[in-house]
C-alpha cells in the first residue's frame, strides 16, 4: 500500500482525543495492576481448567473401571 492511499485511509478514521490528551499520562495509567477486564479473563481461563481437569479425571476413572470389568471376563 502506497503511503499517499494509507493517509487517505487514515484520514477516514481520525482519532478523537480531548485537547488536554497527553499520551505519557496515558501510558503511565496502563502499566498498573491487571484491568478488571483481564481479572476477570484469568478468573473464566482457572475456571475452564479446572472444569477440563475434572473431565480429564473422569474420563480416566471411566478407562480403569473400564479396564476392570474387561480383566474380570477374561
Amino acid at each position: 500500500m502506497e503511503d499517499e492511499q494509507f493517509r487517505r485511509l487514515l484520514n477516514l478514521f481520525p482519532v478523537v482525543r480531548s485537547r488536554d490528551y497527553c499520551a505519557e499520562n496515558e501510558a503511565s495509567n496502563t502499566t498498573s495492576a491487571p484491568s478488571e477486564r483481564d481479572q476477570q479473563l484469568m478468573e473464566w481461563h482457572d475456571a475452564w481448567d479446572e472444569l477440563d481437569a475434572q473431565e480429564n479425571a473422569a474420563e480416566r476413572s471411566d478407562r480403569e473401571d473400564g479396564c476392570r470389568k474387561c480383566r474380570s471376563i477374561l
